[in-house]
This record gives C-alpha cells, sequence and structure tokens, in this order.
C-alpha cells in the first residue's frame, strides 16, 4: 500500500475565502509581500551584470567565432548524435 505524503492539514481541508483561494494566515513581524517584491526587484539590480560596453562584445563575439572554427563539433547542432540507442520505454 502506497502512503500518503504529510500535507499541511491532515484532514486534508484547507480553509478557503470566497474565492475559492487558500487563506494565509501572516506571522507577525514577516514582511509583506509588496517588501518580498520591492526586496527581491533590489537583490536582482543589485546582481545583474551590467551590458557590456560595444568593445567588449565585440571581443566576446570574436572570441566565440573562433572557439566555433576550433571546435565546430561542439557548436554544430545539426551534426549532433546520441551516443547510444535509448532504451525501450518499460510500458511499450
Amino acid at each position: 500500500m502506497r502512503r500518503r505524503r504529510a500535507g499541511r492539514c491532515p484532514n486534508g481541508s484547507q480553509a478557503t475565502d470566497e474565492n475559492g483561494q487558500p487563506i494565509t494566515f501572516a506571522t507577525p513581524g514577516a514582511p509583506t509581500l509588496e517588501e518580498r517584491r520591492r526586496y527581491a526587484l533590489a537583490v536582482q539590480r543589485a546582481t545583474t551584470p551590467a551590458a557590456l560596453t560595444p568593445e567588449r562584445q565585440a571581443e566576446v563575439d570574436a572570441i566565440h567565432r573562433r572557439n566555433r572554427e576550433l571546435f565546430p563539433h561542439l557548436y554544430n547542432a545539426d551534426d549532433y548524435r546520441p551516443r547510444r540507442k535509448p532504451l525501450p520505454h518499460p510500458r511499450s
């Protein structure tokens, strides 16, 4: 017999509002949804690297072109072949 995973509610019921959405209870002192959203945006701004200058972007493009010339087998997706035949599906 398969065991069921324990959920949030032992009897399987969950409190819902008039729209059928689950009711969540805020922990005192916890950040509000707006504060969490603003914090996430601040982290995203702080950790996103600046765009490359046109000169640096040209250097990166040249490096990629050179690598494609030196190692075409790593870049040519049309030439990709699986290393072995996939195993048959267990139900087939």
